[in-house]
């Protein structure tokens, strides 16, 4: 390839970060799946900011990325933030998502808890409390409705890191 794209990103260390833990995939890992979620994530976040001059919702998204862990997030919550009514926050998550507010909201702590579980550092209860989850059981719970497994069987099988 002899030719590049400059792509201009807000928050570019961010994406710096997720690029080297994408790499520390590469160095020691044997886990294609996870390099292609984590390579999807940062193209799709890529997407999203390069869309945000037409998407009413980046503002509610920049805030969910930063803010996932705080458990009183919800509909009513994220409307007010956004200055619209409930029913337009479900709409325009319809139109550019294709799911409600609190799917998207779920998605993106099961995201941050696969993470979390992979790299191995935490307690099950820590990573519950940083998802958002009021308590360890509903977060155990809904990561095994979601995932399959039980974040202990998730932590196990994709560690990132093995001694």
């Amino acid at each position: 390839c002899d030719s590049f794209i400059v792509i201009p990103l807000e928050n570019s260390m961010r994406f710096i970060d997720d690029f080297k833990k994408l790499s520390n995939y590469f160095l020691f890992q044997d886990k294609h799946l996870e390099i292609l979620s984590m390579f999807y994530s940062l193209l799709i976040r890529i997407k999203l900011q390069q869309t945000s001059l037409h998407n009413p919702l980046y503002p509610i998204i920049s805030y969910l990325e930063d803010n996932i862990s705080n458990p009183e997030i919800n509909n009513e919550f994220l409307a007010n933030k956004l200055a619209v009514s409930e029913v337009y926050l479900r709409k325009l998550f319809s139109i550019h998502f294709s799911t409600t507010p609190k799917q998207y909201i779920l998605k993106l702590r099961i995201q941050k808890a696969q993470f979390l579980l992979a790299e191995g550092m935490l307690t099950i209860t820590e990573i519950s409390e940083k998802c958002g989850f009021l308590n360890p059981y509903h977060f155990c719970k809904t990561f095994k409705e979601k995932t399959g497994f039980t974040p202990s069987e998730y932590a196990k099988n994709n560690r990132v890191y093995k001694i």
